[in-house]
């Protein structure tokens, strides 16, 4: 188990493989625990249970985040696009460093649980949405 919310090592790494742009930027935002009304263009990672995996000798607990990408975009071929290069990154991660803050962690491997999820057209913003689910193995290094 981490000290900081395992979605903030994923929206992290999708910062830092140019997915999108820590809030405050112009293109793709990606934002942590929330999905503000604007931009149109916006990806969200959130915190979901943890999958529990038994102990180890020393009595440790092992557990692995799971995890939800959101993805929503002005229409459904550029959010869906967005989406897939959103599948692509996490698939690639195997053993990946991760600098949150001043903190390494190292994601020892993503395992998507679903596909790409198309998940409808806001009534109100007319904006498209598509949900990814995942579930990781994460530690921090020693200092």
């Amino acid at each position: 188990m981490i000290d900081i919310p395992p979605c903030q090592v994923v929206a992290q790494h999708l910062i830092d493989q140019s997915i999108g742009e820590a809030p405050g930027g112009t293109g793709w935002i990606i934002y942590m625990s929330r999905m503000p009304d604007t931009p149109a263009e916006a990806i969200s990672v959130l915190d979901d249970d943890a999958v529990m995996d038994g102990r180890v000798a020393t009595g440790e607990r092992i557990e692995h985040p799971r995890f939800q990408v959101q993805i929503r975009g002005k229409d459904y071929q550029t959010a869906r696009a967005k989406g897939i290069e959103v599948l692509n990154v996490l698939d690639a991660i195997k053993l990946t460093n991760v600098v949150v803050s001043t903190d390494t962690y190292i994601l020892h491997n993503i395992k998507r649980t679903s596909s790409l999820i198309y998940a409808g057209v806001d009534p109100d913003t007319r904006l498209v949405n598509f949900t990814v689910n995942g579930e990781m193995t994460v530690s921090l290094t020693t200092p």
